[in-house]
């Protein structure tokens, strides 16, 4: 039931999206970037629209939820193994294994992920 009242909630945010000519242009400027694979930055003063642009090309794009579309706040708090990875023990002393990262398994999988408030992680990040 959870997610069916999600999903209802998404196509009614779709439908209720707006497309007016500056957001069409917006959108056809961003999908023209992500169609040429490289990562992209969007730039503004909050609540001018960054982040529903992204939610609605990815939607119709088949990329509703995670993972196929995974939001990550970042913060002065964020470590880089968290978007990276790291390497964890297991029950076996002395055995480690791989853990990937957020934004390490968008990669590998193809899937878009969206990076909040990029400007206020540490420059380690």
């Amino acid at each position: 039931v959870g997610n069916r009242s999600s999903s209802r909630e998404q196509e009614l945010a779709l439908r209720s999206y707006v497309l007016v000519e500056s957001v069409c242009k917006n959108l056809q400027t961003l999908a023209m970037a992500v169609a040429s694979q490289n990562a992209v930055l969007l730039e503004g003063p909050i609540g001018c629209g960054k982040t529903s642009l992204v939610e609605y090309l990815a939607a119709m794009t088949g990329r509703r939820k995670p993972p196929q579309l995974l939001k990550v706040q970042l913060g002065d708090q964020t470590d880089s193994k968290m978007l990276l990875g790291m390497y964890r023990c297991t029950d076996v002393p002395g055995e480690f294994v791989w853990q990937p990262g957020s934004l390490t398994q968008a990669a590998m999988m193809g899937h878009w992920i969206l990076l909040e408030d990029i400007d206020y992680a540490p420059l380690d990040v």
